[in-house]
């Protein structure tokens, strides 16, 4: 198959084409996906752990209004 460079026509690079297909692959995600992914699961973390020392400092306040 050929195509049309302005007024000429030009023959298709059989080779060049064979190359292009061989680089499909695996579909992954990018790495500003990953990058993103990991500080969203680090943020998250972060917030159960805000979570978790606002819990023992109400445990705390409990104890200590006890005695």
């Amino acid at each position: 198959m050929s195509r049309r460079v302005g007024n000429t026509i030009v023959p298709r690079n059989h080779v060049v084409r064979a190359s292009a297909s061989r680089r499909g692959g695996v579909h992954e995600r990018g790495r500003t996906a990953e990058r993103m992914g990991s500080r969203a699961k680090v943020r998250e973390m972060a917030e159960d752990w805000r979570e978790d020392l606002a819990f023992e400092r109400e445990v705390r306040v409990e104890l200590n209004d006890d005695e």
